[in-house]
This record gives C-alpha cells, sequence and structure tokens, in this order.
C-alpha cells in the first residue's frame, strides 16, 4: 500500500516538472506580447491539462488568467469581455468564492504554493507595478 501512495506522489512530481517550466514559458511569452508563441504554450500546457485533478484543474486557472492578461493588451477588447460583477452584487461573489474555498481546501494551499514559487523564481528580479 506504501509503495503505491509513493508512486502516485511521484507521479504527481513528474507531473509537475513538465507542467511548471511551461507555465513559467507561458508567462513569458505573454509579458513579451507574443501572441504566437503564448499560443503554442498554451496548447502544450492544454495537453497536460487534459486529465482531471487539483493540479489540472489550477493549472487551467492560471492558463486562463495568462489568457486573459494576453489579451487585455487588445485595445477594447477587455472593454468587451463579460465582467461576473457586473451581473452580481459583491458581497454574492465574496460569498461564492469563500464556500467554494471551503469546499475546495486544497486551492488555497495551492494559491499560497504558486505565490511562494513565483516570489522564489523573482527573488533576483527587479519588478517594477
Amino acid at each position: 500500500m506504501m509503495h503505491g501512495l509513493w508512486v502516485q506522489d511521484q507521479g504527481v512530481v513528474d507531473h509537475l516538472a513538465q507542467l511548471v517550466p511551461l507555465l513559467h514559458e507561458c508567462a513569458s511569452h505573454v509579458t513579451e506580447g507574443s501572441f504566437e508563441k503564448a499560443d503554442f504554450s498554451f496548447k502544450k500546457i492544454r495537453m497536460l491539462t487534459i486529465a482531471d485533478g487539483p493540479l489540472q484543474r489550477l493549472s487551467t486557472i492560471i492558463v486562463d488568467s495568462l489568457a486573459h492578461r494576453l489579451l487585455s493588451s487588445i485595445q477594447g477588447l477587455p472593454g468587451a469581455l463579460i465582467d461576473p460583477s457586473d451581473y452580481f452584487e459583491k458581497s454574492t461573489l465574496r460569498a461564492a468564492r469563500h464556500n467554494f474555498f471551503k469546499l475546495n481546501p486544497y486551492l488555497s494551499t495551492g494559491f499560497v504554493t504558486i505565490n511562494w514559487a513565483i516570489m522564489e523564481a523573482m527573488e533576483d528580479e527587479k519588478v517594477t507595478v
């Protein structure tokens, strides 16, 4: 039984070893504003996120955010996209997010882990906001 858990954990580690560099590469392409390179990265990441699991769902959320960031560079497009806050009260959205995180405690752990990894990766980078 213990060996089975190790093999499963090793599969997660192997998956992360493939996924994390692709997400980093995609983020670089989005930062550059390169639609073609970002599109190619999106396709590669999508192939790794077809299976259903927490890592795949989290990766899908990250890729969605990167895609929105890339598209926001096109003038006029962000205003044309539907924003849920236009249709729901802020308190309703807050309650929905709160309940979603209560149902999925791994997401908040995932966000903390991702933020930590981003901070470590950008430790020597100069960032202006």
